[in-house]
């Protein structure tokens, strides 16, 4: 049975080696094609190919690549009965029952949680409401930086992967992670005016 390992030196490559089979694979999603052999020519052109791939359908692996958040949806498996929500206790002596909405803050791209306390609205119904719109429109604008920072991104990419299909020197990892730089740069160019509405200012 063939021995398939993949290598920590070149995204979307597999090397195959054993008694029968000897190749590098492309493996993205569905597009796998191989290349046979284990010199730096079959190297080559499986990075070619891999290559190809990324320009033609203007890819980025994962990692690299930053991903949309998904907006807040029936879910039966929630408390709440919504993607992305739950319910939580104010660390309060009164203890009021929160709303708290998954988001992310837009100025650092991290992490960030909206809390709808419930008893300010009418009721359980409008609360819940209120926080599925607060958060989808907070996925919505984080997604559209998303989109300007992966567009800015995409070009450097592409020259680290022809660099490595020319070099057969791995690089492409040094961009997997956040780049902060870069974020504030799609932020800028998403809202040149500043932000429309901040995580902090949502229930305004």
């Amino acid at each position: 049975m063939a021995k398939n390992k993949a290598t920590d030196k070149f995204i979307n490559i597999n090397r195959i080696e054993s008694a029968k089979v000897n190749g590098y694979q492309v493996r993205i999603r569905e597009y796998t094609p191989f290349v046979g052999g284990l010199s730096s020519t079959s190297l080559k052109e499986a990075l070619k190919k891999r290559n190809e791939f990324y320009e033609s359908n203007h890819y980025m692996p994962p990692g690299i690549a930053r991903h949309h958040m998904k907006e807040s949806v029936p879910d039966l498996e929630r408390t709440t009965g919504w993607h992305g929500l739950s319910y939580t206790i104010a660390n309060e002596a009164s203890g009021p029952l929160i709303i708290s909405c998954t988001a992310r803050h837009l100025a650092t791209g991290k992490p960030h949680t909206i809390s709808i306390r419930v008893h300010l609205h009418k009721t359980d119904k409008k609360a819940m409401n209120f926080s599925v719109k607060a958060r989808n429109r907070n996925v919505e604008q984080y997604n559209k930086i998303v989109d300007a920072y992966n567009e800015m991104l995409y070009p450097t990419m592409i020259k680290y992967a022809r660099r490595e299909a020319r070099t057969l020197t791995p690089c492409m990892h040094d961009l997997k992670g956040f780049d902060i730089k870069l974020w504030k740069k799609a932020l800028n160019a998403v809202y040149p005016l500043g932000l429309a509405s901040s995580t902090e200012a949502i229930e305004k």
